[in-house]
């Protein structure tokens, strides 16, 4: 079996690559499983690109590893090679005549539960109406309360059908002066128009945007955090979890 000198490339890594102990442990994990695959059936020849595509073929389907796991195996396994090669002329790179193709499985969007929402639309009243002339930028924008931006965002998205991430990621220019038309940016940058019917909706709506607006660059985000930064994605789950936990 063509040995793995795991000792001699990390020494290599720490001392001429000046790597962190996170990255040479992760190393040493991804060869040593190389290892063990070697000694499965005793594969005692030289580490060919027969060979990588049998490893592959054991990562997939024997202990159906996921792509990303897949893929750092090989990168650290090419890396290996690319050393190796290069200390000892009479070894082979396996690599040279291999390309690893692992594709990344695609995460669709996930909706916003019905529960979650069930329970956030009968606990949350509508937005409250301020007069933005009596109010500085920062203090009139967060008149309206977490809970109430959450639940205009929740109720938009039901509305609309759009996705949590295109919400999100909304300009105030990307709304109608009425509040009843958005543009909307999807995937591959493509652009649509959703409309906004629910009369009670269009009028809280309203009130937040022109609130915003009066303020605001038409360019800023429309949805903001407690910082006054955008509004991610992952913050607004989160919010949604604690709310509905909180009144639950």
């Amino acid at each position: 079996m063509q040995q793995i000198n795991i000792s001699g490339y990390l020494d290599y890594c720490r001392d001429q690559l000046d790597l962190s102990e996170h990255s040479l442990k992760a190393y040493h994990q991804d060869l040593s499983a190389f290892i063990r695959f070697q000694k499965l059936d005793n594969r005692t020849g030289e580490v060919t690109s027969d060979v990588l595509l049998e490893y592959l073929k054991y990562l997939r389907e024997e202990i159906q590893s996921s792509a990303a796991t897949i893929r750092r195996r090989f990168i650290t396994l090419r890396s290996y090679f690319v050393w190796v090669s290069k200390s000892n002329a009479s070894i082979a790179n396996p690599f040279q005549d291999f390309r690893l193709d692992v594709k990344q499985p695609q995460r669709l969007p996930r909706p916003v539960d019905r529960p979650t929402l069930s329970v956030l639309f009968q606990n949350i009243g509508h937005l409250v109406e301020i007069d933005v002339s009596q109010e500085s930028s920062k203090t009139a924008i967060f008149q309206f309360s977490q809970e109430q931006i959450t639940g205009l965002v929740a109720r938009i998205l039901i509305v609309t059908g759009m996705r949590v991430g295109e919400i999100t990621n909304l300009r105030l220019k990307d709304i109608s002066g009425a509040c009843t038309r958005i543009r909307v940016r999807g995937k591959g940058n493509k652009e649509r128009t959703v409309y906004v019917t629910n009369e009670r909706l269009v009028i809280d709506f309203r009130n937040y945007w022109e609130t915003r607006l009066s303020f605001g660059d038409p360019n800023a985000y429309l949805f903001l955090n407690s910082r006054g930064a955008r509004l991610t994605e992952a913050a607004f789950r989160k919010r949604l979890r604690a709310i509905s936990k909180s009144l639950l």
